[in-house]
C-alpha cells in the first residue's frame, strides 16, 4: 500500500488510539514482523503524544540495558518520535539512559529529544559521536545536529552553546517543569535514600544534568529527614554548576549539618555562590572538624576569588594537617595563581603525578597556575583531555614541570 491509501490507513490507525496502543507496543518486540509495520507502530505511538504512549516508547529504549542483542534501529526510531512530542517528563529518564546507550544513531536522537525540552546535556555525547562515530554518516549527522541546535538558539557554533549551557547563560530558555516532570525528579531524589549504589550514582548523574529549574526541587530536598537524601542532593547540585545557583540559600542553611554540611560547603563552590565566601572562610578555622575545614577550602577553590587568599594562606604551611594543606594550596593556585610559590606548585604537582592522588582537586588548580604562567601551553593541556587517564596525567604533569622549570630560571 502506497501513497494516499497508505496515509489514510496510517491516519485511521492514529485515530484508534488509545485503544490500539497496547497492541502496537507489542509489535515493537516482534522481530518477525516486517520492519515497515514496526516503524508504523512507533509512529502511531508517537502521534498519540500521550503519557501512556511515551511510556511505551521510553520503556522500549530502556529495555536495551537488560537484554542482549537488542535492535538499535527501533530504539533510534522511538527516540526520534519522543523528540516530536510534548511529554517533558521523559527528560530525566532519557538523561539516565544516555549514560548507557551504545548505538550512535540512538544517541543522536536522544540528544535531539532532550534539546526539544531545552535540556542540552546531550551535547557531550554529540561531540563524541562527531569525533568517533561508527560511520562517516553518523559523524556528519552528529555535526549537523550540533550546528542546527546551536543556530536555532542564536549561537554561531556548538562549542559556544555548550559553554552557555554549563554557565547557565540567561540567553538560554529555562522552561517551567510540568507536574509530571517534577514527579519524575522527586522519584530520583527519593531513590537517594536507597542502598543500591548504582541507582544512587545514576540519580546524581541524572539530576546534575537537569535544567536549572530542577535546582529548586533539590534545594527542598536539602531539608529532608534522611541524611542520604540531603547528602546526595547537595552532591547533585555541586555537579549542576551554575545551573544550581538558586539553591545557594538552602546550601548555606545546611552548612552546620553534622552529616551533610561538608557536601554543602563543596556545593556552594560548585554552583558559584560568591555570597558564601565569608561562611566558607570562617569554617577554615580549627574549631571546626578537619573534614569541614577541608571541604570549605575546596568550596573556596571552586569560587576562585582573590579575596580568599589571605585566609587560605594561613593553612598552606607545613605544620597544617596534610589534607587541609593540600586543599588550601590548591585553592591558592586557583584564587591567585600568580602568588603561588614554586614550592607550593611542586607540592601539588608531585601528588598529581602519582596518578593516585587527588586529581579532581589538583587538576583544575594546576591548570589555573599554568594559564597564569605559561598561557601558550594551555591548548596542549586541553588537548590532553582526549588521552586516557594515565596518559593525560603524564602529559599534563610534564607541561606543568616544564613551566615550573622555566619560572625558576
Amino acid at each position: 500500500m502506497t501513497g494516499g491509501l497508505a496515509q489514510a490507513a496510517l491516519q485511521e490507525l492514529f485515530d484508534l488510539a488509545p485503544a490500539s496502543l497496547p497492541h502496537l507496543a507489542r509489535w515493537l518486540d516482534e522481530p518477525q514482523k516486517p520492519a515497515a509495520e514496526r516503524r508504523v507502530a512507533v509512529e502511531a505511538l508517537g502521534a498519540s503524544d500521550s503519557r501512556y504512549a511515551a511510556e511505551l516508547l521510553l520503556a522500549r529504549i530502556e529495555a536495551m540495558r537488560t537484554r542482549k542483542n537488542d535492535e538499535a534501529w527501533i530504539r533510534a526510531h522511538c527516540a526520534w518520535r519522543l523528540g516530536q512530542g510534548t511529554q517533558d517528563w521523559i527528560v530525566p529518564r532519557l538523561i539516565r539512559h544516555l549514560r548507557y546507550e551504545t548505538d550512535h544513531e540512538t544517541v543522536i536522537w536522544i540528544a535531539r529529544a532532550l534539546a526539544r525540552f531545552e535540556n542540552l546535556s546531550g551535547f557531550d555525547a554529540l561531540f563524541v559521536v562527531r569525533t568517533s562515530g561508527a560511520t562517516p554518516e553518523l559523524r556528519e549527522s552528529a555535526n549537523v545536529a550540533l550546528y542546527e541546535l546551536a543556530r536555532t538558539r542564536g549561537f554561531s557554533d556548538p562549542e559556544s552553546l555548550a559553554r552557555a549551557w554549563f554557565a547557565a547563560d540567561p540567553r538560554l530558555a529555562s522552561p517551567a517543569l510540568s507536574p509530571a516532570r517534577q514527579l519524575e525528579i522527586w522519584r530520583v531524589i527519593a531513590g537517594f535514600a536507597e542502598w543500591q549504589l548504582r541507582g544512587v550514582d545514576d540519580g546524581r548523574f541524572t539530576l546534575a544534568r537537569e535544567n536549572r529549574a530542577a535546582a529548586e526541587l533539590l534545594a527542598q530536598a536539602l531539608a529532608d529527614s534522611d541524611r542520604y537524601v540531603r547528602t546526595h542532593a547537595a552532591q547533585a547540585l555541586e555537579r549542576m554548576g551554575a545551573r544550581g545557583a538558586s539553591a545557594a540559600d538552602a546550601l548555606l542553611a545546611l552548612l552546620d549539618d553534622r552529616e551533610a554540611g561538608i557536601f554543602a560547603a563543596e556545593a556552594l563552590g560548585g554552583i558559584g555562590a560568591k555570597q558564601a565566601e565569608s561562611a566558607l572562610i570562617s569554617r577554615l578555622e580549627p574549631q571546626h572538624s578537619l573534614e569541614m575545614r577541608t571541604a570549605a577550602a575546596r568550596g573556596l577553590a571552586a569560587l576562585s576569588l582573590p579575596s580568599s587568599v589571605a585566609a587560605l594562606r594561613k593553612f598552606t604551611t607545613e605544620d597544617a594537617p596534610r589534607d587541609l594543606r593540600f586543599a588550601t594550596t590548591c585553592a591558592l593556585l586557583r584564587c591567585a595563581p600568580a602568588e603561588a610559590s614554586n614550592a607550593q606548585v611542586l607540592f601539588i604537582l608531585d601528588d598529581y603525578a602519582t596518578e593516585s592522588g587527588e586529581t579532581a582537586t589538583s587538576e583544575p588548580a594546576l591548570r589555573a597556575w599554568l594559564a597564569a604562567h605559561a598561557p601558550e601551553r594551555i591548548a596542549d593541556w586541553d588537548r590532553a583531555q582526549s588521552a586516557g587517564a594515565i596518559a593525560r596525567i603524564a602529559l599534563r604533569a610534564a607541561l606543568a614541570r616544564e613551566a615550573l622549570a622555566s619560572s625558576a630560571k
